[in-house]
């Protein structure tokens, strides 16, 4: 879907119950809690395929003794934090990658285990490809289990990593790179399934395949996504297929063996074998029932190769495997050319008897989540609501009746906890987080903006005029707008001689070049978020006269304070603040009496030419961590 632009329309935003949240209400219940304490990251809709093929969820959570538990891959670590019920960061725990790549975490019902993947280049049947490594329930190793050559190369590439058990049973379903003289293909490195299944006492193995073989052994290639769900009695697992087969293949298989016991390909899609784009991706497998329940997201097959559209819908397939046992179930019909954004949906099982299924969309109306509650047979139980949650790769728990999962934004760790225990129980958020048209301007009447949504669903507005007719303007009303960043640009406030009082609130990271130049009235700036300050920003503000830089500022630009000639006093609450081009940044604030340079890092600083020329009233000047030994352009400094 191509990029849109949309000027003042609806967007989305998990909120919190502030004055300015004209959408709110009193009684609404709290379906979420945020943390800034924890390891920031981004994982809001990981889950989706970032192209024709998933990849290895990095966020996990699970519960223990009370207290959540967030485990996630960031930067080569497995970062392990505590939380309690409340959502408070109690302890964090690290444990190192032991192998090149990350392929997965499980809380099982004894033990945590871990997999790792070793890359091969060299296909030798010496190097360790897969291990998997057990730890006690307080995360201290126990054991591993080690895989060599196995007809790997890159393990998890292009896929999933699922991993589930079953009577003591660790079965591990994932992908691979296979080895260029084992394919038909020369100098290809086919990308096909990969499975283990381990015994969790003495970490051995039971059974794994590798080879190339047969659809009806399990083999399927290529695999693009791997899920798994178990009953009890057999495990289930289901690889997305773009060749043999081309559809989704589903398979039964006892505990103990990778060997299906029964399969089949319960969707067909259109296009040629092999052809990777499928224009369909696969949310979540679960068995209700006497019911497999397989969400997908899907353009319209019967006009595959001009579609562009997709929708969700889910597949219920009898216990017998086959395309023929296999009803689709609709959950949204969006039309062609309607431009909107649909994600890989979640599937979560609460009972045999009710599921919870999701997905996020985003088009020129704005951006919310559906969520509906359906039964073993994939029909609804209650009403379908939109509300203002959002998606990530962790996988839902379910704990008494309520679905709980998080996601990361950049900003924050949000905890999303719905109650999913009566078929009813998620009208109450209905239209919660769902901002409109009206409730948006109402907000932001006192300026242009514009709202840009990508073909991801992902979501920034933009203030591009202030138009307001007060003196004073104070953005903190729109610090309830999360996940959706909100920034400026040069010509917001650019020449307003009008304006007197800005408070930028939470939500502005960025002060564009030129932003406030030549605001000849401005006397008074708070810009608690603040990381980065333009060249020219604050250009001629000539009722300047003094300034507080917040904690958050990380970088400066050239002219930045230039002819702020009643600019008294000027302090940094930050250390570091680094600058390349330094040309006049205080050029001409000729009250400015003392600036403490400590706050600076000069190690990245190219240039300082006029940077304090005609400060006709500086008497004090902290230099002593001033290093200009990498400055190239020093004239007329003062």
């Amino acid at each position: 879907m191509k990029r849109i632009i949309i000027v003042l329309l609806t967007i989305l935003t998990v909120f919190f119950s502030l004055d300015y949240n004209v959408c709110s209400r009193a009684d609404d219940p709290v379906y979420y809690l945020q943390n800034t304490d924890g390891v920031i990251t981004d994982n809001h809709l990981s889950n989706d395929y970032p192209y024709n093929n998933a990849n290895v969820p990095e966020s996990y959570l699970y519960q223990e003794d009370g207290k959540y538990v967030r485990v996630e891959y960031v930067d080569k670590q497995i970062i392990i934090e505590y939380y309690s019920s409340d959502f408070k960061l109690l302890e964090t725990r690290k444990l190192d990658l032991q192998l090149e790549r990350f392929g997965g975490a499980y809380h099982g019902s004894k033990y945590n285990f871990i997999v790792f993947g070793g890359t091969n280049d060299e296909e030798s049947d010496e190097t360790e490809v897969i291990r998997v490594v057990k730890y006690s329930k307080d995360w201290k190793e126990i054991d591993h289990y080690s895989s060599y050559g196995a007809n790997t190369t890159y393990p998890f590439q292009m896929g999933n990593c699922s991993i589930i058990e079953l009577n003591g049973l660790l079965c591990i379903r994932t992908c691979h790179f296979m080895y260029t003289t084992w394919t038909e293909y020369s100098g290809i490195r086919h990308q096909a399934n990969l499975r283990y299944i381990i015994d969790e006492e003495n970490m051995t193995l039971v059974d794994e395949f590798y080879d190339i073989w047969n659809v009806s052994n399990g083999y399927v290639s290529h695999s693009f996504n791997q899920l798994q769900c178990t009953d009890g009695q057999y495990i289930y697992g289901e690889d997305h297929g773009d060749g043999a087969p081309r559809g989704i293949y589903l398979s039964k298989m006892n505990p103990d063996s990778i060997d299906p016991v029964d399969w089949g390909v319960i969707y067909y899609v259109r296009g040629n074998e092999g052809e990777n784009y499928t224009g369909y991706t696969i949310g979540g497998l679960e068995k209700a029932g006497n019911n497999l329940i397989t969400a997908i997201s899907h353009v319209d097959m019967d006009n595959y190769y001009d579609s562009n559209q997709y929708n969700i819908s889910v597949l219920v397939t009898a216990d017998y495997i086959d395309s023929t046992t296999t009803q689709e179930v609709p959950y949204s019909s969006h039309r062609e050319g309607s431009n909107v954004f649909v994600s890989n949906p979640v599937l979560v099982k609460l009972s045999e008897s009710r599921l919870l299924l999701m997905w996020e969309e985003s088009s020129s109306e704005g951006t919310w989540s559906q969520l509906v509650l359906i039964d073993e047979n994939g029909q609804p139980v209650g009403e379908q609501i939109r509300c203002g949650a959002r998606l990530s790769g962790c996988r839902p728990i379910v704990i008494n009746g309520n679905v709980i999962w998080y996601v990361t934004d950049g900003s924050a760790i949000t905890l999303y906890k719905m109650d999913c225990s009566t078929d009813n129980s998620l009208q109450k958020y209905s239209e919660q987080g769902v901002i409109c048209k009206e409730a948006l301007d109402k907000v932001l009447s006192d300026y242009e903006y514009s709202i840009e949504c990508s073909d991801k669903g992902n979501v920034e507005v933009t203030l591009t005029k202030y138009i307001g007719k007060s003196d004073t303007t104070d953005l903190n009303k729109i610090n309830y707008i999360q996940n959706v960043p909100v920034s400026l640009t040069r010509d917001t406030y650019r020449k307003n001689e009008n304006l007197k009082k800005v408070d930028l609130g939470k939500k502005i990271t960025v002060l564009p070049p030129y932003c406030f130049s030549e605001c000849t009235s401005l006397n008074d700036v708070k810009m608690d978020a603040v990381i980065s300050i333009g060249h020219l920003a604050f250009n001629e503000c000539k009722s300047l006269t003094s300034l507080s830089l917040p904690c958050s500022l990380k970088e400066l630009n050239l002219g930045a304070f230039q002819k702020c000639i009643n600019l008294e006093t000027i302090s940094f609450a930050s250390k570091g603040i680094t600058f390349e081009d330094g040309d006049y940044m205080f050029n001409s604030c000729q009250k400015l009496k003392d600036i403490d340079l400590s706050a600076f890092d000069f190690s990245q600083t190219e240039y300082m030419n006029g940077m304090f020329y005609n400060c006709t009233s500086l008497t004090k000047l902290n230099t002593e961590t001033m290093d200009t030994s990498n400055v190239k352009g020093m004239r007329n400094v003062f």
